[in-house]
């Protein structure tokens, strides 16, 4: 049998308060280091969406969030060559609710973290990252980045 073609699929959380949203710069990544995004991770076996968001954030974060407080906010579909060609899901999600103070829990994979007003985001962020988060402000579901 053929090898299906695959998708690699990613979750990333938007935490927003007050017009701001919280990032983190990347650092000794090996993608977009010196670059802010959002916390993110890749979906592992044996769970939803939602849960791997859920665990990203607090590997990352230190928060707790329960998968059911994140909202589906923006699908991003993408080509990316970095490190080789390949395709990516990107599912972005909403913390409507979380326990816990925002920090840092990953010093060796960041180097800064902080609160951003969505109207004057960094000019250092990840290209992918910016434009869903410009595409959730104007309530766009769907978005791609293909070359």
């Amino acid at each position: 049998m053929q090898d299906r073609f695959k998708v690699i699929l990613s979750v990333y959380t938007l935490f927003i308060k007050n017009s701001r949203i919280f990032l983190l710069r990347r650092f000794n990544t090996g993608y977009y280091d010196g670059y802010y995004g959002l916390p993110a991770g890749h979906l592992e076996a044996d769970e939803t969406l939602r849960q791997a968001a859920a665990r990203e954030v607090k590997e990352e974060t230190g928060l707790s969030v329960r998968p059911e407080d994140l909202r589906l906010a923006h699908v991003l579909y993408r080509r990316s060559s970095i490190p080789t060609p390949h395709e990516r899901a990107d599912f972005f999600f909403v913390a409507g609710e979380w326990q816990g103070e925002l920090y840092n829990a990953e010093p060796h994979r960041c180097d800064h973290a902080d609160w951003f007003s969505l109207v004057a985001l960094p000019e250092n962020i990840v290209p992918e990252v910016k434009q869903a988060i410009e595409q959730i402000q104007t309530g766009a579901l769907y978005s791609e980045i293909w070359p």
